[in-house]
C-alpha cells in the first residue's frame, strides 16, 4: 500500500470539498443528513473517523467490502474482501485530520466497543452496541448505500470532509466572537484573587473539563515566565498518548533559552499508583534532565 496514494486521495477530497462548502456533495438528502449526523454527533465523535477510513479504503481498493473491517491493526494479509480499518485510520486518517484541524476524535474509532471485537458483516440487520444508537444506525446506512451502489465512496468522502470543514470554520467563528468579547471587556476592573480562584474551582467542577487543569498550570507558568526564568513547551493533543507525541507529561517546563525539560506535570483524575510512578521513572530513565516530575490530581 503506497502512503502517497492514500494521502493524496484524502487531500484531493479536501481540496474539492473546501471549494464547495455551501453545497451538499451527495444527491440524496436523507443520505446527506445521516453523513452529517455521523460526522458531528456531539456525544460520540467516533463516526467521522470510522467513515473517513472506510471510504478511503473503498476508493483505494474498490474490491473491498467496507462492511467488513478487519479488526487487527496492521494485518499482513486481508481476509477475503475485508479491509484493515484501523490500519487506514491510524496510518492516514489521523494525520489528515490533524493537518487540517478537523473536529474529529483524536483516537481511532476501531477500538470503540461497537467495532473492537466484531467479526461480523456490518449490514443493516446489525444492532451495534454503543450510544447513541442512532449514530450506529447512520453509519450502517452509509456503508450500505456505498456497497449497494446507491452512492459512491468518493462522494461520501467529499461530503464528510465538507461537513467537517464547515464545522471547523463555525467553531473558529464562534471562538473569534468570544475572544473579541473578552478584548472589549479588558478595561474592566480585574477580578480579586479570591474571585479568580472561585471561578477556576467552578470550572474544574464542571463535566467535560479534563483539559482545564493542564491549561491552568500552563497559564500560571506563562504569566510568571520572566520571573521564574522558565517557560512551557507547546501543549500536545489532549487525548494523545505520551508515547505517540514523545512528551514526558501533560505540561513540560524548560529554562528560558533552553529546550531541555526540567519540570513535568502529569494530570490525573484518580489517585496516583505505583504503576504511574514506574511509568514516570521509565520516561526519564534514558538521560532526560528532568528535575521535578509532579503528579497533580484534578478531581
Amino acid at each position: 500500500m503506497a502512503t502517497e496514494a492514500c494521502s493524496e486521495i484524502l487531500e484531493k477530497a479536501y481540496r474539492f470539498a473546501d471549494s464547495r462548502l455551501t453545497k451538499r456533495l451527495v444527491a440524496d438528502a436523507d443520505l446527506g443528513g445521516r453523513i452529517a449526523y455521523a460526522a458531528l454527533c456531539p456525544s460520540n465523535r467516533a463516526g467521522a473517523r470510522f467513515l473517513l477510513a472506510a471510504t478511503l479504503a473503498k476508493i483505494h481498493k474498490p474490491t473491498v467490502d467496507i462492511r467488513k473491517p478487519f479488526i487487527q491493526a496492521y494485518a499482513d494479509a486481508e481476509k477475503a474482501n475485508a479491509y484493515g480499518g484501523r490500519h487506514y485510520d491510524e496510518l492516514y486518517v489521523a494525520s489528515f485530520i490533524t493537518r487540517h484541524k478537523l473536529p474529529c476524535s483524536s483516537t481511532t474509532a476501531f477500538l470503540t466497543p461497537a467495532f473492537r471485537t466484531k467479526n461480523i458483516v456490518l449490514d443493516l440487520s446489525q444492532k451495534l452496541r454503543g450510544r447513541p444508537p442512532e449514530l450506529y444506525d447512520a453509519i450502517l446506512y452509509v456503508l450500505d448505500a456505498i456497497e449497494s451502489g446507491r452512492a459512491s465512496a468518493n462522494d461520501v468522502l467529499r461530503e464528510l470532509v465538507r461537513v467537517l470543514v464547515v464545522e471547523r470554520e463555525d467553531r473558529k467563528a464562534r471562538l473569534d466572537i468570544l475572544k473579541q468579547g473578552l478584548r472589549e471587556q479588558s478595561d474592566d476592573l480585574a477580578l480579586s484573587s479570591e474571585d479568580t480562584v472561585r471561578l477556576i474551582e467552578q470550572h474544574l467542577a464542571l463535566k467535560y473539563s479534563a483539559r482545564l487543569p493542564v491549561l491552568v498550570v500552563a497559564a500560571a507558568y506563562t504569566a510568571a515566565s520572566q520571573r521564574l526564568g522558565e517557560k512551557i513547551l507547546g501543549l500536545n493533543a489532549h487525548r494523545a498518548a505520551d508515547g505517540q507525541t514523545g512528551a514526558l507529561g501533560d505540561v513540560e517546563i524548560t529554562l528560558l533559552g533552553d529546550d531541555k525539560v526540567v519540570t513535568t506535570y502529569e494530570m490525573k483524575d484518580k489517585p496516583v499508583t505505583v504503576d504511574d510512578v514506574d511509568i514516570a521513572i521509565r520516561k526519564i530513565a534514558d538521560g532526560a534532565d528532568v528535575q521535578n516530575y509532579i503528579f497533580y490530581r484534578a478531581s
